[in-house]
């Protein structure tokens, strides 16, 4: 038995749901999927895959779930109590059941080549490394086309797939990362590295900006190039700004899983992908950053 934890928003949703995908196909073996926003939350999570023609995704029973919870406990060992916290310590390691967590970001774990069929697991992490992907890239493509095709014959959609230009996507995230404590915006720096570079090996570009702050680029970059600002598609649509980056040839990649998929899912085969090298806030934390992007990416 597998399952995988779903959590947090679309392009992490899209991670989490593709390492499930990979799972199966590497196995041959049903994954189950997990939505939860924490542990603690009975909330259920909003999930925005539906926008996708996937299977129509059936949560788990969470009585299965229970064998491998407290998911951390750190807890107990922090507030004392240590009858509980041995007791959860030595279930979970004489028990047939295997959480495997990530201890850093993109860290890439032994258990995806290692599954043992007489053990339990549960998934829990954001699976955001390249290399678990690397040989079901068509296969995951087409999990991720939209259900209302119709979002491709936009007007924007449209000048984007015609374009005679070398269309760039860039994407700037800002928003919850100015206050989330362990990533931080992309610095101006990276932008205009980033865009410097794409315009030398381009003999004719043209950018397409995605943000989710349209107001810091209108009155904060100082952008020296043909561009036009992509606004309206916020919240469930936001998708379509990812479908929309992938239909562009070449993509400049915020620190986000958001724009990562844009770009993964972009198919023209010569395409130049930007990608920051600074993933985190702290050093720590971006220990396998560099696992996050494809090898033939490259990093500013």
């Amino acid at each position: 038995m597998v399952i995988v934890n779903v959590k947090n928003g679309l392009g992490n949703q899209m991670f989490q749901y593709a390492f499930s995908k990979v799972l199966e196909w590497k196995y041959q073996i049903p994954v189950m999927l997990d939505l939860m926003r924490d542990e603690n939350d009975d909330t259920p999570l909003v999930n925005d895959l539906d926008v996708f023609e996937i299977e129509r995704i059936q949560e788990v029973n969470q009585q299965l779930t229970k064998p491998f919870k407290p998911f951390s406990v750190a807890y107990y060992r922090n507030n004392k109590k240590y009858i509980q916290y041995v007791y959860y310590k030595l279930r979970r390691l004489l028990q047939p059941n295997r959480l495997i967590t990530e201890r850093y970001p993109s860290q890439p774990t032994k258990y995806f080549d290692k599954l043992k069929p007489n053990k339990k697991y549960y998934f829990l992490g954001f699976w955001q490394n390249a290399s678990y992907y690397l040989g079901y890239e068509e296969k995951i493509k087409l999990l991720f086309q939209p259900k209302d095709a119709t979002v491709l014959q936009s007007d924007i959609a449209i000048e984007i797939s015609l374009s005679t230009y070398d269309t760039v996507s860039l994407h700037i995230r800002r928003g919850d990362y100015q206050t989330s404590g362990f990533i931080e915006p992309a610095s101006a720096t990276y932008i205009y590295a980033a865009i410097d570079l794409m315009k030398s090996k381009l003999r004719n570009p043209f950018f397409f900006i995605f943000t989710d702050d349209p107001q810091w680029v209108k009155s904060e970059l100082k952008l020296q190039m043909p561009h036009k600002l992509v606004e309206g598609n916020e919240n469930e649509k936001s998708y379509i700004d990812i479908l929309l980056m992938s239909h562009c040839k070449h993509n400049i990649i915020a620190n986000s899983s958001f724009s990562w998929w844009g770009a993964w899912l972009n198919n023209n085969p010569t395409k130049i992908v930007i990608a920051p090298k600074k993933w985190y806030a702290s050093v720590e934390r971006d220990k396998y950053s560099a696992c996050i992007t494809p090898n033939e990416w490259i990093r500013l």
